[in-house]
């Protein structure tokens, strides 16, 4: 475990309970806040999926287990602060869902500047981003783009990316595409690199955690692979000012 004055934030976590394909109940909750804990976690965005046939529904849910985790948290003694969020499933309009129902974007506060953590259909090109952000701009929401290394074309379209960068976008990477985690492919830390590098002040990093055993909590060795490279100064970007910023927290 890292310094105990030390912020790190998780900014993709599916740890509640019973809602979705991350935790099937709070046993399985605990034990992923307990590996967050002991990695030097100490805030993680709650994010399970959410989309427009029963968002009103899923957000409900979302805020009971919420509420209920906390209180185990607090039982248990376990030094985590959770922070509301939902990984939303992008379509046609879902620029207007965000608008009409703000509480699934991310962070502490009920303002609409707060983020979204978007996802695009995985089966479907990375290319698809570029509309969905541009939508996005022009209604004035503030996209944070989930895990873009797991989609295909990722590497093919690292110059869409970096451009999107350049127009203000935010970009979510799993720790576990940094090391041989779940979704590990030879090439693509260096891709993810590059666009750290290119504006490391627009990237966040998440667990994407799912289950204790099969999908765990924590950065693992992520740390020691950017810092070894680019600076503890972009890791500090990564996974405390930035995320601290865009959440509410600062």
């Amino acid at each position: 475990m890292h310094g105990c004055n030390e912020v790190m934030i998780d900014f993709h976590c599916h740890i509640l309970p019973g809602i979705d394909d991350g935790s099937q109940n709070m046993e399985h909750s605990l034990e992923l806040a307990w590996q967050s804990v002991e990695d030097g976690i100490t805030h993680i965005v709650t994010t399970p999926h959410g989309n427009h046939g029963i968002l009103l529904e899923q957000l409900g849910k979302r805020d009971k287990a919420l509420a209920e985790l906390r209180v185990r948290l607090e039982q248990e003694k376990i030094p985590l602060q959770l922070i509301s969020g939902m990984e939303y499933s992008a379509d046609g309009e879902f620029w207007k869902v965000v608008q009409e129902a703000p509480e699934c974007r991310c962070g502490v506060d009920k303002g609409d500047e707060r983020p979204l953590l978007l996802e695009i259909p995985l089966n479907m090109d990375i290319s698809l981003a570029e509309d969905v952000y541009f939508k996005a701009q022009l209604k004035g929401v503030k996209i944070v783009l989930a895990h873009p290394e797991r989609y295909e074309g990722f590497e093919r379209n690292a110059d869409m990316l970096q451009s999107l960068l350049d127009r203000g976008a935010f970009l979510q990477f799993n720790a576990s595409s940094l090391h041989r985690g779940f979704f590990f492919f030879d090439s693509l830390p260096k891709t993810i690199l590059k666009l750290i590098e290119h504006a490391p002040n627009q990237i966040l990093l998440g667990s994407d955690a799912h289950h204790p055993e099969h999908r765990p909590a924590g950065f693992g060795s992520a740390r020691e692979y950017v810092t070894k490279r680019l600076g503890e100064e972009v890791w500090k970007l990564m996974t405390d000012i930035t995320p601290r910023n865009l959440l509410g927290l600062a």
